[in-house]
């Protein structure tokens, strides 16, 4: 009789393959703080059905690895789509743009990976798909930029693969885009994006053909260099206008119907600085509001037909800011967003002479090299942050009623029948030469 020196696990032949029983975490932990973990059976390969011994061994070295190292095997061969579906479900608690790669895998990554076993992904597959991509920017489908987003997705579900911090995640032992060649960049360059200039928010501001509560709401992201998420979940406990702070400390999940707020991008709570032509305004939207919920209650959401992009581009030709570049894309150049309103918030305080270190650390950006991207113009900008009309601290309760037409009074909902709204009571269709 032999005694065999190495350690021995449990294991069964089935299914004509050897089985190991290991224990496995969960991902999760207990009340006591201690990881969860479950037990099942998964298959050692390549050892004959006639050594018990063998499969005992391995079965042993599997559970130390697991132990040790929190590699965590698959329970079968699971496909990029289930792997997809358990990654999301960990990373839409840890990151807030989360909704993006959902997108990124509907339209683009499920397609041409999703029915492939995870294990079966190789480097030479995943250029093949950054292939398809540069195919899709060449043929106008997609953009340069987003196809770079997608890949991005893409390598971040791989990297997670190999070493997530939930090991219930785990299961490959190489990443395959490691050394993956990213999509082809845009042979036009980066495109230009616009601002504002100052003499134009105020005619923007100072239009009495757009309704109060927008005109508050354009003042306000220029002002604050907030984004449009952020300003859409401040409330009014958040802003101290005796000090002249507003706290942003949450945004709004643009993608839920339940009007649920997430952290900011930065992840981060910071404390902005009021200007003080500001605070008349604020004052007097507080007692609007009698000092209770958000600031922008009934703010629509970013995109679509009358969402907050579509609102500001039809309020500048309202007010006749047409300058030309503002309006029309071209291959080098976009036209103006409602994120450009932060662009230009920080533009203006760095034209200013601010510390550039505190401009960061009030707008959210960790470094000089993020902040250079909003940095449109520091020359020749006219008169910075002018007083703003005495109206905006007036108070119309129709104005702010009717300051949203089509969107109801909750402004998030998706607005499909957008033709029932052509004509409505606070838009107008506007002619421009532009």
């Amino acid at each position: 009789m032999t005694t065999s020196l190495k350690p021995e696990g449990p294991a069964e032949f089935r299914d004509g393959v050897w089985k190991a029983r290991v224990w496995i975490p969960t991902g999760e932990t207990g009340k006591d703080g201690k990881p969860l973990r479950k037990r099942t059976w998964l298959a050692l390969k390549g050892i004959p059905e006639h050594d018990r011994q063998a499969a005992r061994v391995a079965s042993a070295m599997l559970q130390c690895k697991i132990d040790e190292r929190g590699y965590v095997p698959a329970e079968r061969d699971l496909t990029v789509a289930e792997f997809y579906a358990r990654w999301s479900e960990v990373r839409k608690v840890k990151v807030s743009s989360w909704t993006n790669d959902e997108s990124y895998w509907t339209h683009h990554i499920r397609e041409i990976l999703g029915h492939v076993p995870l294990r079966a992904v190789t480097s030479e597959r995943l250029t093949d798909f950054v292939g398809h991509l540069d195919r899709k920017v060449e043929k106008g489908k997609i953009s340069a930029s987003h196809a770079t987003n997608i890949w991005c997705t893409v390598r971040a579900m791989f990297r997670d693969a190999c070493k997530s911090k939930d090991r219930s995640l785990r299961l490959l032992d190489v990443n395959p885009a490691l050394t993956v060649p990213p999509p082809d960049k845009d042979a036009n360059g980066e495109k230009a994006k616009q601002m504002l200039y100052p003499d134009e928010l105020l005619r923007l501001v100072s239009c009495g053909e757009i309704p109060l509560a927008r005109r508050r709401l354009w003042a306000f992201l220029v002002l604050t260099a907030t984004r449009p998420s952020e300003a859409r979940a401040i409330e009014w406990t958040d802003i101290d206008s005796a000090h002249r702070v507003v706290r942003i400390n949450k945004q709004d999940d643009q993608t839920t119907r339940d009007r649920g707020v997430v952290a900011t991008k930065g992840r981060k709570t910071r404390d902005t600085t009021l200007e003080e032509t500001m605070v008349p305004m604020l004052e007097a939207m507080k007692a609007e509001a009698k000092g209770k919920g958000r600031v922008f209650p009934t703010m629509p959401a970013a995109t679509g037909d009358y969402g907050v992009c579509a609102w500001f581009r039809r309020d500048l030709l309202t007010a006749g800011v047409d300058r030309h570049e503002l309006h029309h894309p071209t291959k080098t150049s976009m036209a103006i967003r409602a994120h450009d309103l932060r662009a230009s918030g920080i533009t203006w305080r760095l034209a200013r002479g601010d510390n550039p270190m505190v401009v960061r650390q009030e707008t959210g950006h960790a470094d000089a090299e993020v902040q250079q991207l909003y940095v449109r113009r520091l020359r020749d900008l006219g008169d910075l942050f002018p007083a703003l009309p005495a109206e905006l601290a007036g108070a119309s309760e129709e104005a702010l009623r009717k300051s949203w037409p089509g969107t109801g009074p909750v402004a998030r909902r998706s607005l499909k029948n957008v033709g029932k709204l052509v004509g409505a009571t606070g838009f107008e269709p506007v002619t421009s030469t532009v």
